[in-house]
């Protein structure tokens, strides 16, 4: 249920995107992100959002922030793995 009389409470939030990774409040995550990293930095999530076993978002309402896990993205990342150990 909404609260709508809810006063909203902002803090102060510094993100930087670098090509491998991005600094949250002075902490580093590095890609592939993982929701316990996430965590760590922002708290639990506002909404947890599940789409046709497709994806999951991770909604942060009062930040405005949206994360997305990829069951597709994992599954190749698995398979890549396999692949690569296959190789050596």
């Amino acid at each position: 249920m909404f609260n709508l009389f809810k006063k909203a409470t902002h803090e102060k939030l510094e993100i930087n995107l670098h090509n491998n990774s991005m600094i949250i409040n002075g902490t580093s995550l590095s890609f592939p992100l993982s929701l316990k990293d996430i965590e760590v930095v922002l708290g639990k999530p506002d909404q947890v959002v599940k789409r046709d076993n497709k994806f999951i978002k991770y909604i942060y309402d009062n930040i405005g922030i949206v994360f997305q896990h990829s069951f597709s993205i994992k599954n190749h990342l698995k398979n890549l793995k396999h692949t690569l150990m296959r190789n050596i």
